[in-house]
């Protein structure tokens, strides 16, 4: 996590929903942003999950409910949500209790996974080829249960573009950084 002097915003970087051993724990990280954005005096809080393939969902809510309390960043046009093709599983589940539980706003690409979807991974090996699979055995319904959506529409849509990836530009973060900037 980053604080970002002139947008007032604490930016963070979040890749895996999983206490890392040695590392960070989810819910002890949460309180540092928190923190962070109390200590900086930010107006705006950054969430990126662009390259989060999930992990434990049942992790979640101590992260979400310190996000959703917080009466200085949980309002419209200061929570940010960045997402893409690659945030699925338990970062699926994480956009969608955001957009439930807060009032923030989604920006870069949609994400890589629907509403309500299966989920965990039930791995398996093949007994002639030895390949390995996965099947997924558990449902999660975090949106409605008639929500058909193929996935979160975003509020700021940005594409994702390779020659952005070459250049070593991000135009999802400048479009939220512009965003803040006109409001």
């Amino acid at each position: 996590m980053e604080y970002l002097k002139k947008p007032k915003a604490v930016y963070v970087k979040f890749n895996a929903v999983v206490n890392m051993e040695g590392g960070p724990h989810l819910a002890r990280f949460s309180k540092e942003v928190i923190e962070l954005v109390d200590k900086k005096r930010a107006k705006n809080l950054i969430i990126d999950v662009r390259h989060n393939g999930g992990g434990n969902g049942d992790m979640l809510k101590p992260f979400i409910r310190r996000m959703s309390e917080h009466e200085g960043i949980n309002r419209e046009g200061h929570l940010f949500v960045l997402t893409s093709r690659q945030t699925f599983s338990a970062a699926l589940m994480f956009i969608m209790r955001m957009e439930r539980e807060t009032k923030a706003l989604f920006a870069g690409e949609p994400s890589g996974g629907k509403p309500n979807s299966w989920g965990e991974s039930n791995p398996f090996e093949l007994t002639h080829s030895k390949m390995i699979g996965s099947v997924s055995n558990r449902f999660h319904q975090e949106g409605a249960p008639d929500d058909t959506r193929e996935f979160l529409p975003m509020d700021i849509r940005v594409p994702n573009l390779g020659a952005d990836y070459f250049a070593n530009e991000d135009p999802v973060l400048d479009a939220v950084l512009e965003y803040i900037a006109k409001h």
